[in-house]
């Protein structure tokens, strides 16, 4: 029914199909290409559902402010210099230097002592009782009790009150400059002190400017993973948007919701390095833990642009610590010329005058004496010999302490000097890095929105953008880190004075 019968011009039979047939059969296979789009209400059935665990990213943790009257340093945002301002006026090792000086200072003026006139005054009253026996038997004798006095059959007792007032000055004249080197070596200990109080205030904003970087790194990498997190969350639309329509995979859906939680878990880690971090900053500063801090973002000063050798010559002449080993040499080499004239003589005068009397004040008698002497141990039993050897033993170990310092200084300024070219480098190609890892992560998510792409380049060009972003900030901590190295090196990184109330 369905089919001709021909009969071909050979005498052949030809069996045709019928042409409603052929419509029917044309009309089926155009629907099964060409599908009708489903309805807005109509349940669009899925090939598998995958089983995933969504995470929702948990809230920072804050610590709780310090009690009221607490320092509040974070009320306005904190650069690197002003908390190495506030670290200089609260730290204790600062203190103590301080101390040191002021003790070394004192030291200077007791050796200042014997150059200056020495006077002592004093005052009291003596109450003398003379027992006078009586006279023998062979004679006669008459004694004369005196004011006061008491006489008696037996004998005689006198007695005889007085006040006495008197006042002496001594000075020394000349003793071949031994005190003159005594004090001359006390003033080089006082300057190499004072070098020491620049260097340890210097290697406090060094250490606080470190942490305040390190903190400032920490929270540029929360901010980075916040950002990943919010991209991450959008490819996990796009595929949850691609499998509800049909044409995605299950394994999309999966891989970004690992991707979201494996991004949550680096934040939460992120955030809580940088709490901790900003804890360490505020103990080096010297304000209570707990306090909140504002830091800004601005970068460390850039130093002179100069040569090497400058930078050298510079640290040498300026660093404290080359400071403090001349001090140390010129005190040794004082201390041998004290040592040496340890023996010699003194030149000593002297003034006193006293008064006496029955009455206060007395003016019975009075009495002025001048005193010229010269005091000589002439033999001191191999003292002055051995304290010679002594202090010449200090000026070699001062000398050679010295040179160790000066091939120091000029190590950490080479090394530091390296450090900033090398970071600049670095930093410039972070940038570049992270242009082209960006570029790439629009390119993929462009080609996986067409369907021309597949999740994974999505994922693996975000995780190098992540990479690149983290690569530039830490280029930018080792930047910061460089120049304040630097100027440490060159011994010129202390924060100038506050302008202003």
């Amino acid at each position: 029914m369905g089919f001709l019968r021909i009969v071909h011009r050979t005498g052949r039979p030809e069996v045709l199909p019928n042409p409603r047939v052929l419509a029917f059969l044309l009309l089926c296979l155009l629907t099964l290409a060409f599908p009708a789009p489903p309805r807005a209400d109509a349940q669009v059935p899925l090939p598998y559902m995958p089983r995933v665990q969504k995470l929702q990213a948990p809230p920072p943790i804050e610590l709780p402010a310090p009690p009221e009257g607490s320092a509040q340093e974070g009320q306005t945002p904190l650069s690197a210099s002003e908390a190495a301002r506030i670290a200089l006026g609260m730290r204790g090792v600062i203190k103590k230097a301080q101390a040191d000086v002021a003790a070394a200072r004192g030291r200077t003026q007791q050796a200042q002592s014997p150059l200056n006139p020495t006077v002592t005054v004093g005052t009291g009253y003596t109450g003398i009782n003379n027992f006078i026996s009586p006279s023998s038997s062979t004679g006669t004798g008459i004694i004369a009790a005196p004011a006061g006095g008491v006489a008696g059959s037996t004998g005689q007792t006198v007695s005889i009150p007085g006040y006495q007032v008197n006042a002496a000055v001594r000075q020394l004249i000349y003793d071949f400059n031994h005190t003159r080197q005594l004090i001359r070596e006390a003033q080089a200990q006082e300057e190499a002190l004072g070098a020491t109080l620049t260097k340890t205030q210097q290697q406090v904003v060094l250490e606080v400017k470190t942490t305040f970087y390190d903190h400032l790194y920490k929270a540029r990498l929360v901010t980075i993973y916040e950002k990943t997190l919010s991209t991450q969350k959008e490819h996990l639309s796009m595929a949850e948007e691609r499998f509800k329509a049909g044409v995605g995979l299950p394994q999309d859906v999966v891989r970004s919701e690992a991707a979201v939680a494996s991004t949550i878990y680096q934040l939460t880690q992120a955030r809580n390095d940088a709490s901790i971090s900003r804890i360490k900053l505020a103990t080096l500063m010297g304000v209570d833990p707990r306090t909140p801090l504002l830091t800004s973002d601005d970068p460390e000063p850039p130093p002179a642009a100069l040569p090497l050798e400058a930078f050298i010559e510079k640290a040498l002449r300026e660093r404290p610590d080359m400071k403090g080993g001349m001090s140390q040499v010129k005190a040794a080499e004082y201390a041998l010329g004290a040592a040496a004239t340890n023996n010699a003589p003194d030149v000593v005068g002297s003034t006193s005058y006293s008064m006496r009397g029955y009455n206060f004040p007395p003016h019975n008698s009075d009495q002025l004496s001048t005193t010229l002497s010269i005091q000589w141990s002439i033999g001191d039993g191999g003292l002055t010999p051995g304290m010679v050897k002594e202090a010449k033993a200090h000026i070699e170990a001062a000398r050679a302490q010295l040179e160790e310092t000066k091939q120091a200084v000029i190590s950490e300024v080479s090394q530091a000097y390296l450090s900033m070219a090398s970071a600049e480098q670095k930093l410039t190609a972070s940038d570049a890095e992270v242009a082209n890892a960006d570029e790439s992560l629009r390119l993929a998510e462009g080609r996986f929105k067409s369907g021309l792409g597949i999740l994974l380049d999505v994922l693996d060009a975000q995780n190098a953008l992540l990479t690149a972003r983290v690569n530039r900030v830490k280029a930018r901590l080792d930047v910061d880190l460089s120049i304040a190295s630097l100027a440490y090196a060159l011994g010129e990184n202390l924060p100038p004075p506050r302008q202003g109330p």
